[in-house]
């Protein structure tokens, strides 16, 4: 049940704040807010590693390796709720976290093997040559 309402949370308040933040870069804001809404651990690091770069801002390394390492912090963020609101609760679909090592090994697999492969391939697709400097996209034209 825990995980439920924290998905539901997260897609909001990722939503909610891709609308924002979308919104002032002049970037697409109602089709990234929706697509955040809908399936967050894909779309918000998406969002993060292709948003219009405000004047000053740097992105280095490619839009893959960013993708990459948004999500793997994403999901760090989400499975670091998912441990706090399962270890007050006996019933979960995880077990009791403090108690089972069980538990323990299913949250270290659910976590470690997304986070750690997508900084694995990151790692390997980044491109340190390629270097983005703000303002980028429909901000050039506003600067």
């Amino acid at each position: 049940m825990y995980e439920l309402l924290i998905s539901i949370g997260l897609s909001i308040l990722f939503g909610i704040w891709v609308l924002i933040d979308a919104k002032q870069r002049n970037d697409k804001a109602g089709k990234w807010a929706f697509s955040a809404f809908i399936l967050p651990p894909i779309f918000v690091p998406n969002y993060f590693s292709k948003r219009n770069l405000k004047k000053g801002e740097i992105r280095k390394g490619g839009a893959n390796w960013h993708a990459l390492r948004n999500f793997a912090l994403y999901w760090s963020f989400f499975m670091l709720l998912i441990v706090l609101f399962t270890s007050v609760s006996q019933f979960s679909f995880l077990g009791s976290v403090r108690e089972d090592a069980f538990g323990l090994s299913t949250l270290a697999l659910l976590w470690g093997i997304p986070a750690g492969g997508a900084l694995l391939l990151g790692i390997i697709l980044k491109k340190p040559s390629k270097i983005e400097e703000g303002p980028t996209g429909s901000l050039v034209v506003d600067s």
